[in-house]
């Protein structure tokens, strides 16, 4: 087992617990409109968010995200023969992340699963003619959370590790190529030939830092792997890593990223912004 996957292993059981106690706050709270004798349906459209699940998501993005952004860092600075700390840059970067996937793509189609997965026990147990006893007993033996709380925990670890890695490419001073390490078993996409993804086929691919990967098999254009903008079949359970390397010249000698600053001309009125 690799230092990448001994490391993800530890946090996610570590989440694990903390997400399936989130997911079953909801489904505690379903059970006691239930028990009063509420309307579960109009209960479940009206209550999509999980506040919960939320804390603990984001809890767990900023603890594994700055994990792998120090580990990239430190093997990124072994070349250079330099030290390595904590960046700022790094929270603010998986922070920004958050804020634009979080609600959206990574825990909506959380909720929604759980939602409808509640009011197809709902129906079935008007159906079967079954009491709320009976249903609350269904619920509760059920297996769900646990199930949904470890496909969770499993592509959410993952991701965030790989938005570390991200976070620390963006911040590093250097132009950085990323490859994309897939898991070598008969797990891996693409091995079944029914597979909607192929991550066999992406396996060593090395393109800039700033360009996308590829899915052949469905056309999935993908940031890192466990991308959120991505189709499911592409990102569930996705156990893929990303690596970083840095791009050298024609002397082996790092090249500098572009900056831009801001020219001032002796109009103060008059300013433009070039790369340098």
């Amino acid at each position: 087992m690799t230092e990448y996957e001994k490391i993800n292993r530890r946090f996610e059981n570590l989440f694990f617990g903390r997400i399936n106690k989130a997911l079953k706050s909801k489904i505690n709270a379903f059970i006691e409109v239930l028990e009063r004798g509420g309307n579960g349906k109009a209960f479940l459209e009206n209550n999509l968010t999980n506040a919960e699940l939320t804390k603990e998501v984001q809890r767990l993005y900023e603890t594994v995200g700055l994990r792998h952004a120090n580990r990239t860092t430190r093997d990124l600075k072994r070349q250079e023969r330099k030290g390595f700390g904590f960046n700022e840059e790094w929270v603010k970067f998986i922070q920004e992340y958050l804020r634009e996937h979080l609600t959206s793509k990574i825990l909506f189609g959380v909720n929604e699963t759980q939602r409808d997965y509640l009011i197809k026990v709902l129906q079935r147990s008007v159906e079967e003619g079954l009491g709320v006893d009976e249903t609350v007993r269904n619920l509760r033996s059920s297996g769900f959370t646990d199930r949904q709380a470890a496909t969770i925990t499993r592509t959410e670890v993952n991701t965030a590790s790989n938005v570390g890695v991200l976070a620390a490419g963006d911040t590093y001073e250097y132009q950085m190529q990323k490859e994309w390490v897939s898991v070598k078993d008969n797990r891996t996409r693409g091995k079944d030939p029914e597979d909607h993804a192929s991550h066999v086929a992406l396996n060593g691919t090395v393109i800039d830092f700033e360009d996308m990967f590829t899915d052949p098999r469905n056309g999935d254009r993908l940031n890192a792997p466990g991308d959120p903008k991505a189709s499911a079949a592409s990102i569930i359970n996705c156990r893929c890593n990303l690596t970083l390397k840095p791009k050298r010249d024609s002397r082996g000698k790092l090249i500098p990223k572009r900056q831009s600053t801001v020219v001032i001309y002796p109009n103060p009125n008059r300013t433009r912004t070039v790369l340098i």
